[in-house]
């Protein structure tokens, strides 16, 4: 598994070349997680990743998990880069995310109709290839920049869910949270869910937020509506951001839909409505209704269809994803 003494090593050594590391470690949680935390929970800590160490994905061989030969990465970054890479991810990492992939294809998961429409293509894939473990294996620790994505080291390590805090980018391009957790420090990654988390990084976690399943229903007066999981479209209503929403023809188009908000459980409605009050529809809580119906029942259904997979890693991962989506889901209306 992940080497935890290297990569503490490897934490001071970046220190030394420029990374800040203030009151913090990295360190493994109760289910072997590699996470960060604070060593002292009761001062502010500071996590700042400059952007010469910042890899891009295009500079890594992800069939040998190395640098790849043409990268413009000079010594001695390259060698720090490499056995980073080598601390993160081993044969037996590979070999557990094989056999989960392996569970998924004996199962035939990837075209059962109770976990299609799950928005979890990219988790639901067997291909046990190396290249596409280590792609998987190194996700959680990628972040989208405009130049495209790029591995943050260290700071990577931190994982999504509820308390997250917000991520920075600096004028000079350094990647930085600060702030004060007593213990686990967690970070914002932008609009996540539970099901978003093991679609995109293979990760369990729960988050104060659920979206919509991709979706399209009839309505009444020969419409429909469709919603998707694109959740960088967004429109700005007052000082709010909502889903976009548009008409086309005689369906109703979403980007996405947040069908929970546990800290606020009206929130979620009120995002739908504001996001279609210029669209003048008429029955807006029946609408609402049938969205929610719709991704309950799913979600239950795909809860309950989890609980009788025979490995138990991939019963575990979708079980719990599955159901923090519907406990997010029951704590609002």
């Amino acid at each position: 598994m992940s080497d935890l003494n290297k990569l503490q090593k490897l934490a001071a050594q970046a220190a030394e070349e420029g990374a800040t590391l203030k009151n913090v470690e990295i360190a493994s949680s109760d289910d072997g997680e590699l996470i960060l935390k604070s060593i002292d929970g009761s001062a502010d800590f500071e996590i700042s990743i400059p952007e010469a160490m910042l890899l891009p994905a295009d500079d890594i061989d992800f069939a040998t998990a190395k640098v790849r030969e043409g990268a413009s990465i000079e010594e001695p970054m390259r060698s720090w880069f490499n056995a980073y890479l080598a601390a993160m991810v081993d044969d037996e990492d590979r070999a557990v995310l094989a056999s989960v992939r392996k569970a998924i294809d004996k199962s035939n998961l990837t075209v059962s109709s109770t976990f299609r429409g799950l928005a979890l293509v990219n988790f639901l894939t067997i291909n046990t290839k190396p290249e596409a473990l280590n792609r998987s294996l190194l996700s959680a620790s990628m972040v989208g920049t405009a130049s495209g994505p790029k591995l943050v080291p260290i700071l990577g390590l931190a994982r999504a869910g509820a308390g997250g805090l917000n991520l920075s980018v600096s004028a000079g391009g350094s990647f930085r949270v600060t702030g004060r957790a007593a213990e686990e420090i967690r970070v914002s990654m932008g609009r996540f869910d539970a099901l978003h988390a093991l679609n995109t990084q293979g990760q369990v976690l729960d988050f104060p937020t659920a979206f919509s399943l991709p979706l399209s229903l009839k309505l009444p007066e020969n419409r429909s509506i469709s919603i998707s999981r694109n959740f960088t479209e967004t429109q700005a209503v007052g000082k709010m951001a909502v889903p976009k929403a548009w008409a086309d023809g005689d369906e109703i188009k979403m980007s996405y839909c947040p069908i929970g908000l546990g800290s606020q459980p009206r929130a979620a409605r009120e995002v739908f409505r504001a996001a279609l009050k210029p669209l003048d529809i008429a029955g807006l809580d029946m609408v609402w209704g049938l969205v929610r119906n719709y991704n309950m029942s799913r979600l239950f259904d795909a809860y309950v269809a989890s609980g009788e997979l025979e490995d138990e890693k991939l019963r575990k991962m979708l079980s719990q994803s599955t159901r923090s989506q519907i406990e997010t889901m029951l704590k609002s209306i």
